[in-house]
């Protein structure tokens, strides 16, 4: 039903630990590709003890943690079934007090697939060769999230602007229609196509987006430079 799913201190223990039970023979045996999982272990032990001595314990007191941890070390276990795992402990905070903070850490740890370290510096300069990562990158990002995901009509637009000004056109030609096809009902998408093919020397393919621009959303600023554009010999 749910790609990521987040434990906060879950009982484990319940009923002779027939969850952990069930769990460990899951894990080992099903594929969990695509699918995400947070674990957080609040501080449940007695004063003094530290999660490497609560593991030989025997007392009733600690079997609620002593099942978690166990539970964490048979999913970091099984890393072949192509589960995202990733646990944490918070020796600060008990059972009734942890899950706000693991909320939070757990949205960071399911969400980490989004992050896109765009390298900048090398990008704009004419050597670049790999263009084709920022789709690369909304791919992974529409496998995790289960539905298409573009890259954003904005950052793209600023790109393509990026390299026309440094007169990189068949790349932010790319860019320009990465936009167009990816957000076709978008009147900037063509007006910023438009931009492009004036400062290629292209008046019919600028007029032609121009045109369409203004199909989409009637904007002064376009009037104007489809206007000019029509006057130039």
């Amino acid at each position: 039903m749910f790609n990521a799913l987040v434990a906060i201190d879950p009982s484990m223990f319940w009923d002779d630990q027939k969850l952990l039970k069930q769990a460990t023979a899951v894990l080992a045996k099903n594929n969990f590709e695509s699918r995400s999982l947070f674990l957080a272990v609040a501080n449940t032990m007695a004063k003094g003890m530290d999660t490497l001595q609560v593991q030989t314990d025997t007392d009733m007191m600690s079997l609620h943690i002593r099942s978690i941890l166990q539970l964490g070390h048979c999913l970091a276990a099984n890393t072949k079934n192509g589960l995202a795992f990733n646990w944490k402990y918070y020796p600060e905070y008990d059972h009734g007090a942890v899950p706000l903070v693991a909320a939070y850490d757990a949205i960071r740890s399911i969400f980490a697939f989004y992050n896109f370290n765009f390298p900048y510096r090398e990008f704009f300069d004419t050597a670049f060769k790999a263009d084709t990562i920022l789709t690369a990158h909304y791919k992974i990002v529409s496998k995790q999230m289960g539905y298409k995901v573009f890259p954003p009509e904005q950052m793209v637009n600023v790109l393509g602007y990026q390299l026309m000004g440094s007169k990189q056109f068949g790349r932010a030609l790319y860019f320009f229609k990465m936009n167009t096809d990816n957000y076709p009902e978008s009147f900037n998408a063509y007006d910023s196509m438009g931009d492009l093919y004036d400062a290629m020397s292209d008046k019919k393919q600028a007029i032609a987006a121009y045109s369409k621009a203004l199909a989409l959303r009637d904007f002064p600023d376009t009037h104007n430079k489809l206007e000019q554009l029509k006057k130039r010999k």
